[in-house]
C-alpha cells in the first residue's frame, strides 16, 4: 500500500516532468503487482525499475521513485549515484 502523501509526492513528480515520468502514477495503479514486488524486493536501489521505466529514467530520476517507496534505501543509492557520476 502507498501512502496519500507519497502518492501526492508521485503526482507532483509527474507533473514536474511530464516528458520523463508521464504516465507513472497511472502505470503504478494498473501494474500494482509488478511494482509491488520491486517495491518489496531486498534491494530496491540496486534493482531494475519495473519495465519501461529502468530505460525512461536517467539515474536520478530514479532517485526520485526510490524517495517514494523505500527512502531507507536512499543513503545507498546516493552512495551509488555519486560513485557512478563521480567516480
Amino acid at each position: 500500500m502507498i501512502s496519500e502523501i507519497d502518492w501526492n509526492y508521485l503526482y507532483f513528480v509527474q507533473c514536474m516532468d511530464d516528458e520523463s515520468f508521464g504516465g507513472l502514477c497511472n502505470d503504478i495503479s494498473e501494474k500494482w503487482k509488478t511494482w509491488s514486488e520491486w517495491i518489496m524486493c531486498e534491494n530496491p536501489h540496486t534493482d531494475k525499475l519495473p519495465e519501461q521505466w529502468e530505460d525512461k529514467l536517467t539515474r536520478f530520476e530514479k532517485l526520485l521513485i526510490l524517495k517514494a517507496f523505500r527512502p531507507e534505501k536512499l543513503l545507498f543509492a546516493f552512495t551509488n549515484y555519486v560513485l557512478s557520476e563521480i567516480g
